[in-house]
């Protein structure tokens, strides 16, 4: 192992290699390696036409993390499962660099792949859905071939076939390196696969560079805290000014897990739609143990739950890594305050995978006549499907929480009654949608119980499509309903009113 600055590790990187960077929006992230690859290019011109392979996207700030590659001629294809990165994503759709969307889970299984000297990783999800090549598979624009996955069958059952591709440099981050090369992560809140990608790099006859905030001397670090071998890293970049999360000067050992700090009060989800989707959507909970929480509304349950004192009742976890603990929500929300367990996230997917959570909820941005739902790509921006394609693959009940329909829509209570005071401008309920993310066919197929919460109305998935079960005090359904959706759904025989006290 040797130590070198930043700049000298920009330096090492070399035209048209494949790189795998770490992170997750703000954590995580090796940012000044980044900063001295991006300031690097600007000056030179080089490296350029690399391959960015990435598990999830990080950065979330216009500018930090993957945002540094959004010039033109530094990147050549981005891979990942989301992307945090506002001009790089609009590179993507601008048909300026190749891009390729995977899931999550799939972007983590395929390190490990790599890392056993395997062609690729064989596995059902993301069958019916995007990734499939007879939906659509996974090139994000014209500019990108289809050609990571295929369909083959085995005993006569389908599967998809991701390929793997070889990594020339892992760009790492830990907290801690000793002068031998050992890395450890004490005040990093979670691992992200690190060493996957560490062995994925050397099993490609590539280099692993880390980042970190202190030097030691050898056998300081307790060998149980080693997350990378000093085996499996060439370059330490040293950065003092190592921040937890770059959005902010403040460490918080009750994320990393250091210390455990006393049961923090979380503040009350403010009335609206917002409140009365999840407050609907709690009552789904019961008879439930383990929770996935997904991105948008999702997040703030845990807050919910805090102020009906139902929280201890429940292990929340999300596919960061975290299992159980106080989820902060709101951007933290990734998170937890004293996790009872901080797992790699390659094996918190092998747990999704063998249908370890009893109940999801997730966030939709489009949901069609037969039950499809869209997060991932919609109104020409890439969003990214995350592990939303993974997690609903086997959790036995999916709540998909979202406001009917979006662009300023406000809703309140009053006076016993739910009034829409402004609809909002887009309709979320369409006919087809854009890209499916989520398969309702496959979902019916499997068994799993599916149900779609809004401010005004629940539906449920049936052989037909979604059914109209609950409809909110106050709501019409032939004034509030019927007119903004694009698709005439089933209506229950049996419709019931959303109990009042869920708009307390």
């Amino acid at each position: 192992m040797k130590v070198i600055s930043a700049k000298e590790a920009a330096e090492i990187i070399k035209d048209e290699s494949t790189i795998t960077v770490c992170g997750c929006n703000q954590y995580l992230i090796p940012d000044a390696i980044l900063q001295a690859i991006e300031e690097r290019f600007l000056e030179t011109g080089s490296p350029r036409q690399l391959t960015d392979f990435h598990t999830v996207g990080l950065g979330r700030e216009v500018g930090k993390g993957l945002d540094r590659f959004a010039h033109e001629g530094l990147l050549k294809k981005s891979i990942g499962s989301s992307w945090d990165a506002n001009r790089l994503t609009k590179m993507i759709a601008d048909n300026k660099i190749e891009g390729h969307q995977l899931p999550m889970g799939v972007t983590y299984h395929l390190l490990r792949a790599i890392a056993n000297g395997q062609k690729g990783y064989l596995t059902q999800v993301g069958l019916g859905v995007f990734p499939d090549p007879r939906i659509e598979g996974t090139a994000l624009n014209e500019k990108t071939a289809n050609d990571i996955v295929e369909l083959v069958k085995v005993d006569g059952e389908d599967y998809l076939f991701y390929k793997t591709l070889s990594i020339d440099y892992a760009i790492l981050r830990g907290t801690t390196a000793d002068c031998e090369g050992n890395i450890s992560m004490e005040k990093e809140p979670l691992s992200l696969g690190v060493l996957a990608q560490a062995l994925a790099t050397k099993a490609s006859g590539g280099k692993v560079i880390v980042q970190v905030e202190r030097l030691v001397e050898g056998g300081t670090i307790s060998t149980r805290m080693v997350e990378i071998p000093a085996i499996l890293v060439d370059f330490v970049v040293v950065d003092s000014n190592q921040k937890m999360l770059i959005t902010s000067d403040e460490y918080d050992y009750s994320f990393s897990g250091e210390l455990r700090i006393p049961h923090p009060e979380l503040p009350a989800v403010p009335t609206g739609a917002n409140r009365f989707i999840l407050r609907r959507a709690s009552l789904d909970m019961e008879g439930h143990s383990i929770v996935n929480l997904g991105a948008g509304i999702p997040r703030d349950m845990p807050r919910i739950m805090f102020e009906e004192g139902r929280y201890d009742d429940f292990t929340f976890t999300v596919e960061h890594g975290a299992l159980g603990g106080m989820n902060p929500g709101g951007v933290l929300f990734s998170l937890q305050h004293n996790p009872r367990m901080l797992l790699d996230s390659p094996s918190l997917f092998d747990l999704y995978d063998s249908g370890f959570l009893d109940i999801s909820y997730l966030g939709f941005a489009q949901i069609d006549q037969e039950g499809n739902v869209n997060v991932s790509k919609f109104s020409g921006r890439i969003a990214g499907c995350g592990g939303f394609v993974d997690i609903t693959h086997k959790t036995k009940k999916i709540v998909f929480c979202g406001t009917f329909s979006a662009g300023g829509l406000q809703v309140e209570y009053k006076h016993g009654a739910v009034t829409i005071v402004q609809e909002g401008k887009m309709k979320k309920f369409v006919e087809q949608v854009e890209q499916c993310t989520f398969s309702a066919k496959n979902a019916l197929r499997k068994g799993q119980e599916i149900y779609y919460v809004t401010e005004r109305c629940v539906f449920q998935l049936t052989e037909n499509g979604p059914e109209l079960i609950e409809i909110a005090p106050g709501i019409s359904l032939e004034d509030d309903i019927l007119p903004f959706m694009e698709f005439s759904p089933g209506i229950s025989d049996q419709l019931k009113k959303i109990d009042s006290d869920v708009y307390s």
